[in-house]
């Protein structure tokens, strides 16, 4: 697995996260606990995780900014340009589980859904706001819907944080958000 972030290429192979520099030479090697990786990028900040496992790691210009165990398996990771992220888990009581951690590993709130089932996950880039995809499917009926989070409000009462609902069209899938 090959990754181009910050001014690294990063090869994963054999559990260790090589990063190579804009020569080709190389720079240092992290010790990962990953063999199926699920990955996102945004500037500086690469989030890995292991697909539907638990290890989750955020590296930052080459170095492993923190480690985590998650509690569930992860099928989905964001990072935004400040290191903000996001991981959808899933194998809960729940059908997913949404965590949101700041820039020093500090989870924020956690939302559960109980009904449905999280698709995608994205934080702005002033850290103000969190939208998610769920995919909900009662009896026949499919619909997708993205909802935003207030960051600030779900810090005080998560239940009464979502400050914007988007209902898709019928037998519309929403699988990809920015």
């Amino acid at each position: 697995n090959i990754y181009a972030y910050d001014k690294y290429i990063a090869i994963l192979k054999a559990n260790k996260l090589t990063h190579y520099n804009s020569s080709g030479k190389e720079e240092n090697i992290i010790e990962v606990q990953i063999n199926n990786p699920i990955t996102d990028i945004n500037n500086r900040f690469l989030l890995i995780g292991e697909k539907n496992q638990k290890k989750l790691y955020l590296i930052s210009s080459g170095n492993k900014v923190r480690e985590k165990e998650i509690e569930g398996n992860i099928t989905r990771v964001c990072v935004n340009k400040n290191g903000y992220s996001a991981v959808i888990i899933s194998g809960t009581t729940y059908k997913s589980v949404i965590e949101v951690y700041d820039s020093t590993g500090k989870q924020i709130f956690k939302t559960y859904l109980s009904n449905s089932t999280a698709m995608d996950v994205d934080i702005s880039f002033d850290n103000k706001y969190m939208s998610f995809a769920e995919l909900t499917t009662n009896g026949t009926k499919i619909s997708s819907i993205i909802k935003t989070v207030s960051i600030e409000k779900a810090k005080e009462n998560p239940s009464e944080s979502i400050i914007n609902v988007y209902e898709s069209k019928a037998d519309t899938l929403i699988l990809n958000i920015k």
